[in-house]
């Protein structure tokens, strides 16, 4: 089993050096859990600090991954929002250009060499991503 640090008061439980805050359940006069992986204890408010075993902190463990799990759910729905929002015309466009630097490269070389590159570029994108759509 991972370390467990829990601070009751903070209503953080840390579970292999990974922190989740979250309403987690404790017993009104527990303040802290140290846990090593292999042994620790419980130190209460009104009371000496106690053994605890690896079953005493499980359902801690428990709460931590169904608090992750929740966690992640949420940050993947926010993920799929994203990737389902429609794009404006202007973030396609600006995605879809080169990069200043190239963009004034096209057209010094345009004009040297009596081309339109860079027109024809910036016509295809303004073409394939119109004002409004």
């Amino acid at each position: 089993m991972s370390t467990v640090n829990i601070v009751t008061e903070d209503r953080v439980v840390v579970v292999g050096g990974e922190a989740i805050n979250a309403d987690f359940i404790f017993p009104s006069n527990l303040w802290a859990i140290q846990w090593d992986g292999l042994q620790g204890h419980a130190e209460w408010t009104d009371g000496p600090n106690t053994e605890l075993t690896a079953a005493d902190v499980d359902t801690y463990v428990t709460q931590w991954t169904d608090a992750k799990a929740a966690e992640e759910a949420v940050e993947d729905a926010e993920v799929l929002a994203e990737s389902l929002r429609v794009k404006t015309y202007i973030e396609l466009r600006t995605a879809a250009y080169p990069d200043m630097e190239e963009q004034l490269d096209m057209q010094y070389w345009d004009t040297i060499n009596g081309t339109s590159t860079w027109l024809d570029l910036v016509t295809s994108i303004k073409t394939t991503y119109p004002k409004g759509a």
